[in-house]
């Protein structure tokens, strides 16, 4: 043990630690700190007349009764009533607004660190400060093996900070400091703010020549002495890391985004039992598919999906290579309702898929897809009930969200997919490296749905989704959900679209085809009575129809056009854009209309501005021709004239002629 220094002497340092006790029992006294948190700990004492809290009313105690309750009196009422005293709460001014726990932010290192100083230390704190001799500090300092001067320093900490202060300081330098100038700091903090709000992906190479050049400007401002320094460009990235992240300094869907993904969401959507609540939603797939005839790669596809809150089970989905329509919610509303061995047979899938039912509350986002007649007919009609969360929050729909994100990273190991977990980096050329078909998707879906229902899950207390679904069945006294009475190729119907149609000689007509049965003969041309029909995109050579004035739907062929052989709606896209009628020598047809046109364009601005510069040259030149005829119809006249005896030499008469106009041009003379 090292020897330690100070300015005892030795006939000081043969006290003991009796004598101290001795000292300290009879003349005990707290330091300040140590009574402040003393009293703290203990709390406010219950006496007559003290103000106190009961519930959120101002109450004083008035009286002690019997069988340990208190009389107490409403301040604002004057009300008196009889409570225990564990009611009553000590006011919010008796309280230190500073308190708080004093390992708030120590390590056990750091507690064990304090307590190892108050060891050495308990004995002097009992003692008053003029009580405490250089004996007793040297004691001390031979049992801690440190100097008198450094006891004295824990005792002056102690009686400052209590045992808190006792723990070692943090290195480095302290929370919430600059580390530079503050006016360089406005400097970057006003140059990031700027640019962050029209270049979102500005690198700090781009700001530092800003930043220097508004440093420059100060330090021309400011004598020599007062001059700053440039920011290191570490020090602007901190900086430029922490604005990036608060969604002020952004516009649009960037905005949008950070925002969201800082904002807290507690709490969820809550069920008690299996399929109380459904969530269902679309998403496009990181992965790439072929075809199954030219295995060419056709496009990534979108997912359909439902799921039930309860349980997290996936009770359905389907996968198509079109966007999110009534037809993927048809479709996916069928994979929901009816059992599924049948499917996974087709699938060539040997996993187990037992969930099926009709969903009581069905939630969505907005999209104009889930408010269509048609989904919220057949909804209704099932016996469910549509809630739709307010429109740009996904978080309202966290439970489908999740699953997504699940589902995204198995996908995303396979190849043709667009994202690679392993190497985290987008996969190079996804559309070449694609090998799975449409088939194969579904059959790697099915596979990673059953690997979901038999992983614990951290909502469900580590509990399997199946588990859960099976164990809420049993709690409502069910083996299984009730099976579907309608044949699994009608239910879809409810949910097309619908769309009324007259029947004309040749039939039905949708998107230029048409369909035709004999049972539509009683009504071609009939315009008061209107047929209602549904297509169903997955088969386009058949149609739904529902007769007027029946309950019934009949499946109606496809007659025209005969030359189309294939099935789906894409098949008839793709023969509509091979067969679309078209103008033989279109090219050359089309520059000799570009070519009119021009012609005429020409032609019109050619006589519009001839007309306006020879407006008063066509307006003098009718006058004149006017007066040309006036004249000539009087020299016919004067020679047709008989002589007369009253008649003077050299006139007409006028009467003979025509009326004259109220104007006649008549020429300016040069010499008037």
């Amino acid at each position: 043990m090292p020897a330690p220094t100070g300015t005892a002497d030795r006939e000081g340092a043969s006290m003991s630690y009796t004598q101290i006790d001795e000292i300290a029992g009879a003349s005990y006294s707290d330091s300040a700190a140590q009574s402040k948190r003393r009293q703290e700990c203990a709390g406010v004492p219950i006496e007559i007349g003290k103000l106190y809290l009961n519930g959120d009313r101002l109450v004083s105690l008035r009286a002690a009764l019997f069988d340990g309750y208190v009389r107490v009196r409403d301040e604002a009422t004057g009300v008196e009533s009889t409570i225990t005293p564990g009611q009553l709460r000590s006011r919010p001014v008796e309280m230190d607004t500073d308190y708080y726990p004093a390992s708030v932010d120590l390590s056990d290192e750091d507690k064990n660190h304090a307590l190892k100083k108050y060891k050495h230390l308990e004995r002097l704190v009992r003692v008053q400060k003029f009580q405490r001799t250089e004996a007793m500090l040297t004691v001390a300092a031979l049992g801690a093996a440190r100097s008198v001067r450094t006891i004295r320093k824990w005792l002056a900490d102690f009686d400052a900070g209590g045992l808190r202060a006792l723990a070692p300081l943090k290195r480095g330098r302290p929370t919430g400091s600059l580390g530079v100038d503050s006016r360089v700091e406005s400097i970057v903090l006003q140059v990031i703010r700027s640019e962050l709000q029209t270049k979102p992906g500005i690198t700090v190479k781009d700001l530092m020549p800003r930043i220097e050049q508004l440093c420059d400007e100060l330090n021309n401002s400011l004598s020599v002495h007062d001059h700053v320094r440039y920011p290191g460009e570490a020090t602007v990235g901190r900086r430029l890391r922490v604005e990036r992240e608060n969604y002020k300094n952004h516009h649009g869907q960037t905005r949008r985004h950070i925002k969201e993904s800082h904002r807290a969401t507690p709490g969820g959507l809550k069920a008690s039992r299996p399929l109380e609540r459904v969530e269902i939603d679309h998403t496009l797939m990181d992965v790439h598919v072929v075809d199954d005839a030219t295995l060419e790669s056709i496009g990534r596809p979108w997912i359909t999906m439902a799921i039930d809150v309860f349980s997290r089970c996936v009770l359905g989905f389907v996968l198509l290579m079109t966007r999110p329509s009534h037809l993927s919610l048809a479709l996916c509303m069928q994979h929901i309702r009816y059992p599924k061995q049948a499917w996974l047979r087709a699938v060539g899938s040997p996993v187990e898929w037992d969930m099926w039912g009709v969903p009581e509350i069905i939630h969505s986002d907005n999209g104009k897809e889930f408010h269509s007649i048609g989904f919220e007919y057949g909804c209704r009609e099932m016996g469910s009930s549509l809630r739709f969360r307010p429109p740009a929050t996904p978080r309202f729909g966290g439970t489908i969200e999740r699953h997504f994100g699940t589902l995204g990273r198995e996908m995303r190991l396979l190849t043709g997919a667009t994202y690679n977990d392993l190497i985290k980096k987008a996969t190079t050329k996804p559309v070449h490296s694609a090998a799975f078909t449409k088939s194969h998707s579904e059959w790697d879906i099915t596979r990673i749905i059953a690997k979901h229902h038999d992983t614990p899950h951290s909502r469900l207390n580590d509990m399997t989704p199946r588990r859960k679904w099976l164990q809420g069945l049993q709690l409502e006294g069910m083996i299984a959900p009730a099976l579907p009475i309608v044949p699994e190729d009608l239910f879809i119907v409810d949910f097309l679209p619908w769309i009324p149609r007259k029947v004309s000689r040749e039939g039905v007509q949708v998107d230029r085809r048409y369909y035709w049965d004999d049972a539509l003969s009683t009504f071609v041309n009939k315009k008061e009575q209107k047929v209602i029909v549904r297509p169903d995109l997955r088969d386009v050579r058949k149609l739904w129809i529902q007769l007027p004035d029946s309950k019934r739907y009949i499946q109606v062929p496809m007659v025209k056009p005969i030359e189309f052989s294939g099935v789906t709606l894409a098949d008839w896209i793709v023969f509509r854009s091979l067969n679309r009628r078209q103008l033989d020598n279109r090219d050359f047809h089309l520059d000799l209309q570009t070519e009119s046109d021009r012609r005429a364009v020409d032609a019109v601005a050619q006589v519009r501005a001839k007309r306006r510069a020879s407006k008063t040259e066509l307006a003098t030149r009718g006058l004149i021709a006017q007066n040309e005829r006036f004249r000539e119809q009087a020299r016919r006249v004067r020679a047709t004239a008989a002589p007369s005896s009253k008649a003077v030499p050299g006139q007409i008469d006028l009467s003979e002629l025509e009326p004259t106009p109220g104007y006649v041009y008549r020429p300016k003379s040069p010499y008037t």
